[in-house]
């Protein structure tokens, strides 16, 4: 059976990334460390509220890439 993936979340990536991690690691990298420690403390709680969390900072995160990438040389993303 083949590894599910997605792809990354920042619009101006586009790799593919293994469905067990939230995006390719140049750009994990890049997210300020806030949300890259929600990401990580609500995945590592979320038996708590059935990933409600997890899922929240993921959005955030998501929303953090897509606000941010107009900044970005070469991106037409924004």
């Amino acid at each position: 059976m083949p590894n599910p993936v997605h792809t990354c979340p920042d619009p101006c990536c586009g790799a593919q990334v293994p469905d067990r991690h939230f995006s390719c690691p140049p750009d994990w990298f890049r997210l300020p460390v806030d949300h890259r420690n929600a990401i990580v403390a609500a995945f590592r709680n979320r038996r708590d509220d059935h990933g409600a969390a997890h899922l929240e900072a993921m959005a955030a995160a998501a929303l953090w890439y897509s606000d941010n990438a107009r900044h970005r040389p070469g991106c037409s993303h924004g």
